[in-house]
């Protein structure tokens, strides 16, 4: 679980057994505004027991990133 960089991107998995949907919402560097990498984030997969799991292409190593569960705001 967590991040792992890839080529391409990053991949992501997250347990999130309370959750029907979860998104990554890339952070930009400081200065930068509020932009993630797609409009709304990334959506991630659902796997079975809770899970959730994809690559975002874009993100790299040290690029800062949240979770979005269910829409709601991080």
């Amino acid at each position: 679980m967590g991040a792992e960089v890839v080529p391409g991107g990053v991949h992501f998995r997250v347990w999130a057994p309370s959750a029907a949907r979860v998104e990554v919402l890339i952070v930009p560097p400081a200065g930068q505004g509020a932009r993630t990498v797609a409009e709304g984030g990334v959506a991630l997969a659902a796997e079975p027991g809770g899970y959730f799991s994809g690559v975002v292409a874009g993100a790299g190593n040290g690029t800062l990133y949240r979770y979005r569960l269910d829409g709601r705001s991080p």
